[in-house]
């Protein structure tokens, strides 16, 4: 095994299949099982996507103003919720951004790549110019199995996967990294654009390309709020976040 792999927290499944989707993921909970990632706390943060950091620490979004701690900024409901997510490009098989061999990036360290057969994979820059690529790939029998890796460059941050027809409109992981948290992960296709408000007032437009963003925020502007929009300008998703701990 590498580095990636040893670490057993770049993969964390916690989706529950639907029994119409023949793509093994009742074999992928036996996996999990299989090499004990099932003993530790699952870090849910969508009805199908499970994702867990590799670095200082995470930790669950919150609503609720807790004692001595500031309020989360920004909205904090939604005026439409949409119905399950697709990235529609994806299972169409569309040559958007990189392939893994355009990008440098070997299968095996594409989460969800052991447990099921990778279909389909591409390497998506939400900055053009910047340094985070997120892989976006599709595992099982049919393919109906979504599974996103962040990289810095070429070096895997962390990951997940989810039953690909169960997905929110919005499904982040948080990445600790010393002073600064990076949020990454993968939008529906009913959000036209994403916003971070971060305490103080400030907000930030998330860089949001094909379906994946990433946008880094220092710890010091903890409590925020990931604000995720339809084309009419509704808000459809809120995903707020507290100062996280470390493990």
């Amino acid at each position: 095994m590498n580095d990636f792999t040893d670490k057993l927290l770049a993969e964390r499944f916690a989706a529950v299949a639907n029994r119409t989707d023949d793509s093994d993921w009742d074999a992928v909970r036996r996996r999990e099982r299989r090499f004990g990632l099932a003993a530790h706390r699952p870090l849910v943060l969508a009805a199908a996507l499970a994702v867990v950091a590799v670095g200082v620490g995470a930790t669950l979004a919150g609503t609720l103003v807790l004692h001595g701690q500031p309020p989360i900024p920004g909205p904090h409901q939604a005026e439409r919720v949409p119905p399950p997510a697709t990235i529609r490009w994806l299972f169409r098989h569309e040559q958007r951004g990189e392939s893994l061999a355009e990008a440098g990036i070997p299968t095996t360290l594409v989460t969800g790549a052991r447990w099921q057969q990778l279909r389909f994979a591409r390497v998506i820059r939400p900055v053009a110019s910047g340094p985070m690529r997120i892989v976006v790939g599709l595992i099982g029998k049919r393919g109906l199995n979504v599974c996103v890796t962040t990289f810095d460059d070429r070096r895997p941050l962390a990951g997940g996967c989810g039953v690909g027809r169960q997905l929110h409109a919005l499904d982040a992981m948080l990445i600790v990294r010393r002073t600064k948290a990076l949020f990454s992960g993968l939008a529906g296709d009913s959000v036209a654009r994403m916003t971070l408000f971060v305490t103080g007032g400030k907000t930030v437009a998330v860089p949001l390309r094909d379906n994946a963003f990433a946008i880094q925020v220092p710890l010091a502007r903890f409590p925020v709020n990931l604000v995720a929009y339809d084309a009419a300008g509704r808000i459809i998703q809120i995903d707020p976040w507290r100062r996280p701990k470390p493990l």
